[in-house]
């Protein structure tokens, strides 16, 4: 298996498996909580927020409901004795104690007895029935939604204060009628839940049958709670040892297949480990089935799926692979025999006007490259037949065709029924026979034989009919895990999209489900097709070692019509280019390319005469017609502002800052200053009078709108590095925090619910900003001396610098930044680090930002 790219997959299909059922669009309703996914991969990603309470500290559930966890946080890895210890920590309980075979004799095996004597060992403290409502708050608080908590089964939004049960109970997902033996006041299975809700469940037993009450029925499906029940009830299971109430109607679940099931089908998100992480603050305790979900396999001696494991690098059945024809055009089987792990080959199919059985043009050229590669493959045949008669004619050109080869697939060969105009002619008993017919002449040759089709056909066509019963099935359902509607399914079909180096534009991506058995090699290579060159082929059986050496002669290339590639237009200076290239009509490999030049169109400049105003230069504009080139003749600086004395709009007093308004006499436009208060008091123990940033800091603190408060009540911390979201913040404030015209930003990393998402929106649509790369904006970066100019210079429309030398030998003309630099050196904005350098790559310290915004405030706001 090409482990890299296999476990990438795996991971994908876990999440696939996730999100088929947990629908994340339901939650725009403002009366259901979720927070957009954030993308945690490690626990130092975590900030934990804690709150005190009768001389104890207790940790807020910090996760997102439906997000799937793949590490243990550093709560967890302190519980079980440290990050080394907690990697094989589970592995060595397992290995150390034995489960039991099935549900009724576990509580009797070593493992069992090894987890609760663990979990007894850990619990520091009790809760109480009554003091849990007063808990609710950091186990299931809603981080985003101050003074909330998240009901159990829906997800509605509650409000944390208890009101005497009016709105909300404190759910018993273990029922005190099943035998909780006085431990009912667990706050590990108490969880807040709506009135209704818990009215709804009663004292029902979990599970699927008639009878049972499904966890997910209050969220009518939108998020899946069923992993979490399961994960519940077996904690309380091992904890409290309530071994008569456990499976069935009279217990609390249906039984062990259910339980395990929902499990695997809702792996444990970071709502789970969230709480663990609060639970554990208060009680001493975990559940160690949150943590280390494949435990409850080991319990019962089952084998753990992949998805049970947190971390997304654990070994996975599953195998991945792909489907070809001659749409996909000439294939390089070496490069992609290191990508996948099988391949399902199109043989031939079925025309669809006359009806007549042809050969895919490109299967013997695949099926050459997977036997000389060693490719474990299957086939299949577009189907077109709506009899039994015309099936068996389409299998028997399939064992003609196989004959022909000289090789048999090593996977089974599937009749590819599509949804298209001839199948919709046939009912379905009718199609269920066509179906059979193919399947059972290649079957009667010797071959395994299945049926490829939609999650939909066989659902609604397939379902019901025992002749599918012996097939190999192979379902196509993109985007998310679709296979219950075909049981025991071989292979899914999971993207159309795929992309795999060997392989031009898009190919089909598949799931083998299982080990794909004694197939890995096939039993002999032998070439059909030699293609346009001659070669000779050495095929050596793998299983025998017989090698045989056959010269093959080649048909030549035949040239293709020429075709232009890699065409670059000319723009007003640079030349423009074309390709002038032969392919060969029959591989398709490049014959001839040929590069030619197109001349430079050159300028057309046309002119504009402009005056000078206050803050524009005047002059001839010459501006190209075409690209929007321009340059200035003749030109006579901008006039300024003439700004009168000004007039106090606002007398300033003790407590409150004054305002003084300048009107410029010449263009009317105005400006406000800030008239410090009378008794400005300096709130900053980090920020004393004398420093070089101790006017520009007070200015930013009493600007109106505030541009900062510090980092908190008593300290600025000037000498903090300062974020790339930080100074847009503080420029965004000083400009008066103007609504953006747009609502995104456009950035992934910027979220709607931060303080500095306005901010950012602002700086991209102004150009101030183009973030990082075109999805990112580089959200918690430090921002350097070079990117804090550049800001700067383009909230002042990007001037160019008056003063074209520069004395820095550490920023290049190319720069980015050069002309940002030269302006801010100018103007007096900042200075070099030294006579001939201006070390662009430093950190700015927040001191050193706020100090330059005032420098450039006149410049900016003008």
């Amino acid at each position: 298996m090409k482990t890299t790219l296999t476990r990438l997959l795996s991971l994908l299909l876990c999440l696939a498996l996730i999100g088929s059922m947990l629908p994340a669009a339901v939650f725009a309703d403002s009366e259901i909580w979720m927070e957009n996914p954030t993308g945690w991969t490690s626990a130092d990603q975590v900030v934990y927020q804690t709150a005190s309470a009768d001389g104890k500290t207790y940790v807020l559930n910090w996760g997102v409901r439906g997000e799937r966890a793949v590490f243990l946080t550093t709560y967890a890895l302190d519980y079980y004795g440290g990050a080394a210890e907690a990697q094989s920590w589970a592995a060595e309980m397992t290995a150390q104690y034995a489960g039991g075979t099935n549900q009724d004799d576990v509580t009797s095996s070593q493992l069992y007895a090894a987890l609760r004597g663990f979990v007894q060992g850990k619990q520091s403290y009790q809760t109480s029935y009554d003091g849990t409502r007063s808990l609710f708050k950091y186990t299931d608080c809603m981080v985003s939604e101050s003074g909330h908590i998240s009901s159990f089964y829906s997800g509605i939004k509650l409000n944390g204060a208890w009101d005497s049960g009016h709105t909300w109970n404190r759910e018993h997902t273990w029922p005190n009628s099943k035998g909780f033996d006085k431990q009912d006041d667990d706050i590990m299975m108490l969880r807040p839940t709506s009135v209704s809700e818990n009215s709804s469940r009663g004292n029902t037993a979990y599970g699927e049958s008639a009878g049972y009450y499904h966890p997910n029925i209050e969220a009518g499906n939108r998020f899946d709670l069923r992993g979490d029940v399961a994960r519940i009830m077996l904690y309380c299971y091992v904890r409290w040892s309530n071994q008569d109430y456990m499976w069935g109607q009279e217990g609390v679940i249906e039984s062990m297949e259910v339980m395990l099931r929902w499990m695997e089908e809702d792996p444990v998100d970071t709502w789970e480990m969230g709480r663990n992480d609060s639970v554990q603050s208060i009680t001493g305790v975990r559940n160690c089935f949150v943590d280390y979900p494949e435990l409850a396999w080991a319990l019962f001696s089952r084998e753990a799926p992949a998805n049970a494991y947190l971390n997304p690098e654990a070994p996975s059945p599953v195998c991945v692979g792909i489907d070809v024809s001659e749409h996909n055009g000439a294939i390089n089987w070496a490069t992609v025999s290191n990508q996948v792990d099988f391949a399902i080959l199109r043989v031939g199919y079925t025309g669809s006007t006359v009806g007549n059985v042809y050969k895919d043009a490109k299967f013997d050229a695949n099926l050459q490259g997977c036997v000389a590669n060693h490719i474990p493959f299957g086939l299949y045949y577009y189907a077109g037949a709506t009899t039994k008669t015309k099936a068996i004619q389409e299998a028997d050109a399939v064992l003609a065709w196989l004959e022909e080869a000289g090789v048999s697939p090593d996977l089974p060969i599937f009749y590819d029924v599509e949804e298209n105009a001839n199948i919709l002619t046939l009912s379905n008993p009718e199609l269920a026979e066509v179906n059979a017919a193919f399947c059972d002449k290649l079957e009667s040759a010797g071959y395994r034989a299945g049926v490829y089709a939609s999650a939909s056909l066989w659902d609604y066509q397939f379902n019901g009919y025992e002749v599918y019963d012996g097939m190999a099935h192979w379902v196509a359902h993109w985007g998310t895990h679709n296979l219950t509607a075909a049981p025991g399914a071989n292979v899914w079909q999971y993207a159309s999209d795929g992309t795999v180096p060997g392989i031009s534009g898009a190919v089909d991506m598949n799931y083998w489900i299982g080990p794909l058995g004694d197939t890995e090699h096939p039993s002999t290579a032998v070439l059909v097709d030699p293609g346009c060159l001659d070669g000779k082929l050495t095929s050596t059986c793998v299983r025998c070692g017989l090698v045989q050496e056959q010269p093959i002669p080649g048909k030549g290339h035949t040239p293709g019509n020429p075709v232009t590639e890699n065409e670059q237009a000319p723009s007003c200076t640079e030349a423009g280019s074309y390709d002038q290239v032969v392919y060969c009509a029959v591989c398709g490999a490049e014959l001839s390319r040929v590069t030619n030049s197109t001349a430079a169109l050159g300028h057309d400049y046309r002119s504009t005469v402009t005056e000078p105003s206050c803050t524009e230069a005047g002059g001839t504009r010459w501006t190209c017609a075409r690209c929007g080139d321009s340059y200035l003749e003749n030109e006579t600086a901008p006039l300024g502002h003439d700004w009168d004395e000004g007039v106090v709009t606002l007398e300033p007093t003790d407590d409150e800052d004054g305002q003084r308004l300048f009107t410029c006499q010449r263009c009317g436009a105005t400006r406000t200053e800030i008239i410090p208060r009378l008794n400005q008091i300096n709130p900053f123990v980090d920020v004393s009078e004398g420093k070089y940033y101790y006017e520009p800091v007070m200015w930013a603190f009493y600007h109106e709108p505030r541009i900062t408060s510090g980092t908190d009540e008593t300290h600025f911390s000037p000498n903090a590095p300062c974020t790339r979201e930080q100074i847009v913040f503080f420029l965004w404030a000083t400009a008066g925090k103007p609504a953006p015209a747009g609502s995104s930003a456009g950035f992934t990393d910027v979220k709607a619910n931060r303080y500095y998402y306005e901010a950012v929106c602002w700086a991209k649509e102004q150009g101030i900003t183009t973030g990082v790369s075109e999805t990112s904006f580089g959200v918690g970066s430090y921002c350097t001396r070079s990117q804090a100019v550049t800001f700067l210079w383009r909230a002042a429309d990007a001037p160019a610098p008056g003063d074209t030398q520069n004395p820095f030998t550490d920023v290049s003309a190319r720069a980015y930044y050069a002309d940002a630099v030269l302006w801010a050196v100018e103007n007096g904005v900042t200075s070099g680090t030294s006579a001939n350098a201006f070390s662009p790559k430093k950190l700015c310290t927040r001191g050193e930002i706020v100090t330059f915004l005032y420098a450039a405030r006149e410049l900016i706001f003008r």
